[in-house]
């Protein structure tokens, strides 16, 4: 399994914290509300984590992720169910339980599960 495309060293480290940074603010978008924005942001993020990790990446799927939870959250939730299984089956590849994308997957998952049994 390739992880890192072919990119330079200070292209994959300055993509790396990029983001990092958009999801941190795309999370504190979402928190005021400001869905759109934090769409926008998240899906730039997971694009910027495909180019530089590539598809495969634990932090690639763990963006997927969080675009699908916002989605979730913004009752779009056939968007977010494509998201969220896409994301839990390639991250289930991993054998650590431990590693934070891998939770955070898993977590959002079982959110995703409940909203749509009720709903």
């Amino acid at each position: 399994m390739t992880f890192v495309n072919e990119v330079t060293f200070d292209q994959m480290f300055e993509g790396i914290y990029s983001a990092a940074d958009m999801s941190s603010l795309a999370s504190a978008r979402s928190c005021q509300g400001k869905y759109e924005e934090a769409d926008e942001m998240l899906r730039a993020t997971l694009k910027l984590r495909k180019t530089v990790l590539g598809e495969e990446h634990p932090e690639t799927l763990a963006s997927m992720n969080n675009l699908a939870y916002l989605l979730a959250l913004r009752s779009r939730f056939v968007q977010a169910a494509i998201l969220f299984e896409r994301a839990e089956a390639d991250i289930s590849e991993f054998s650590d339980p431990i590693i934070p994308p891998r939770r955070r997957v898993r977590s959002n998952t079982s959110f995703q599960s409940s909203r749509v049994i009720k709903d």
